[in-house]
């Protein structure tokens, strides 16, 4: 994985987006606003997906480039733990530091308090953004795919994964299993067939069923839950005749390797008797 990981970062792919980087430590957004509040959030988000770009190309948290755009993104945190944006922005980027292995650290941390302290009566999170104005803010329904990447970091923790905010919030994504969004976010129900998560603006907050399958298996669900065994299933039967599974299910017939390896990783985890290495 070592050799892979160095030669991933002798990819021209790599390199170019490690060329973009300002010195600074930002990479500049490709959008350009004239309110100064947009471009600082188009500038935070823009952050985010090019590390998570680079990580999905191997990077590490011990190139320079890499520390010091982790140290950039840091800076756009305020004391009470608030990133720029909306939650599912706040926890995407805490994602991305989590998976650098930023477990543990004071900054991590104080965003992931943050939004614990915003959980709905129902388990779940809603930003004001989401709720159209003729509804009532108490009496929403929380938004399903906001509350999947607010539990999304939390489950990397060693500490929050298993925190009763925590169970509480993948309680609700499981009973709303299958349902469309009662927000705009991913509002159709097909969206649990996105099963790829990318690095661009959309691609970050896909996964779908997988997602949140990953998430409550992480924070110690097993397949005696009802909603787990019934998506593990699901998950089973779209496996592709060439051994793969698709990116979407029901759209994509060639295959995507990277779900193929989440996928087998969850099935592993939930049917540990069955698999077999040779």
């Amino acid at each position: 994985m070592e050799d892979v990981k160095k030669q991933c970062q002798q990819s021209g792919e790599f390199r170019k987006l490690l060329r973009r980087q300002d010195n600074d430590g930002l990479w500049p957004p490709r959008r350009n606003f004239r309110q100064e509040k947009q471009q600082y959030g188009i500038q935070f988000f823009s952050q985010v997906l090019a590390l998570h770009h680079l990580l999905d190309l191997g990077a590490t948290r011990d190139l320079p480039e890499i520390r010091q755009g982790i140290v950039a993104l840091m800076k756009m945190q305020r004391e009470d733990g608030k990133f720029p944006l909306f939650y599912q922005h706040q926890g995407y980027a805490l994602w991305v530091l989590m998976r650098y292995g930023m477990q543990g650290n004071p900054f991590v941390d104080r965003g992931l308090r943050w939004l614990l302290r915003r959980q709905r009566d129902d388990g779940g999170w809603l930003h004001t953004v989401q709720i159209p104005k003729d509804h009532d803010q108490e009496d929403h329904p929380s938004c399903i795919w906001t509350t999947c990447h607010v539990v999304w970091p939390m489950v990397q923790h060693n500490v929050y994964y298993k925190d009763e905010r925590v169970v509480r919030g993948i309680d609700y994504l499981l009973d709303n299993y299958l349902e469309p969004n009662y927000t705009n976010f991913f509002h159709p129900g097909d969206a649990w067939n996105y099963l790829y998560v990318g690095h661009d603006e959309t691609g970050c907050f896909r996964g779908g069923t997988l997602k949140v399958v990953e998430i409550a298996v992480a924070a110690g669900f097993d397949r005696t839950h009802k909603v787990i065994k019934k998506a593990a299933n699901w998950l089973r039967d779209q496996q592709l005749e060439n051994g793969l599974f698709p990116a979407v299910a029901g759209k994509d017939t060639q295959g995507d390797y990277m779900v193929t390896v989440r996928i087998l990783n969850v099935l592993k985890n939930l049917y540990p008797e069955t698999v077999v290495l040779t």
